[in-house]
């Protein structure tokens, strides 16, 4: 692995990591969400949604580079 690929690498799974966290979070606001607005839970969802199709992005990135 170039030294270029090994940086790309540990950039996308720190940002993996990164992102986890942030879904973790948000499901557990989701959760309590009886004292969140409407229109706030909805937002929220819909950040988690993206978030979450970040993380399988990276996934993929990062099976792509080790596995090449």
């Amino acid at each position: 692995m170039s030294a270029s690929d090994q940086a790309s690498f540990l950039l996308d799974v720190v940002e993996l990591w990164s992102c986890r966290r942030a879904v973790r979070s948000m499901k557990a606001r989701l959760r309590s969400a009886s004292s969140l607005p409407d229109e706030s839970s909805q937002e929220l969802f819909r950040r988690a949604t993206d978030v979450q199709k970040r993380i399988g992005e990276l996934g993929r990135r990062i099976s792509s580079l080790v596995s090449s």
